[in-house]
């Protein structure tokens, strides 16, 4: 048994990105009585054309684009791995998570083969292409228009303020979902968890941190 110090508390609470979005276009709104927004999604109707591969030349449409996406969480990979039984490529945390989900016979979520972490291997051919592609896409959040290299889509994703994110109180009761950049906003002028609810939310956290770190 350990003693509790001031100094065990837990973790302050953070907003965290609503998993309802759709990664290639915001389901979560509707567009505009003209469409602009779903034409400018696509990059259609503009002077832009769409991306291109790099090597192969060819156009990017929402099916090539498939290419780069994992098939777990279908967002763009970052590191694409195989599970070195089929060819369907995923993100390397997406598979690892799988494979420590799944006890001690985890399998692949495509072709149901058994594998592991040490089994995991890196696409390295479909790697350097997507590190030499400098095509782009539009950012896939709405409002943003911003259009970004294939290869560094997965750090803009995580960094763009037009993102959809839950209030740091969600799990607490605060239904608030909006963009990133409307965060600071929401929790300065418009959480009902802003003042002593909040704090009274802080408490119970510490309490309950504090009697597990007793056990």
């Amino acid at each position: 048994m350990t003693s509790t110090t001031a100094t065990n508390i837990p973790p302050p609470l953070q907003a965290t990105p609503a998993p309802s979005y759709s990664y290639w276009g915001d389901q979560g709104e509707t567009s505009d009585a003209t469409g602009t927004d779903d034409i400018q999604r696509r990059g259609e109707g503009t002077n832009e054309h769409p991306p291109t591969q790099s090597g192969a030349c060819t156009r990017i449409d929402d099916d090539e684009l498939k290419n780069y996406e994992c098939a777990v969480c279908f967002e763009i990979m970052d590191t694409p791995v195989g599970c070195g039984s089929c060819q369907t490529r995923f993100c390397r945390p997406c598979l690892e998570r799988v494979a420590k989900q799944g006890g001690a016979r985890p399998m692949c979520s495509h072709c149901r083969s058994p594998f592991t972490l040490e089994s995991i291997q890196v696409d390295e051919a479909l790697q350097e292409e997507m590190n030499n592609c400098m095509e782009t896409v539009l950012c896939p959040f709405r409002g943003c228009g911003k259009k970004i290299p294939i290869n560094a889509i997965k750090l803009h994703v995580v960094q763009c303020d037009h993102i959809k994110m839950k209030c740091k109180f969600s799990e607490w009761g605060c239904e608030w979902i909006g963009k990133k950049k409307d965060l600071e906003h929401h929790d300065n002028n418009e959480c009902e968890f802003r003042n002593g609810m909040g704090r009274l939310v802080n408490a119970i956290r510490e309490k309950t941190f504090s009697q597990a770190e007793t056990i």
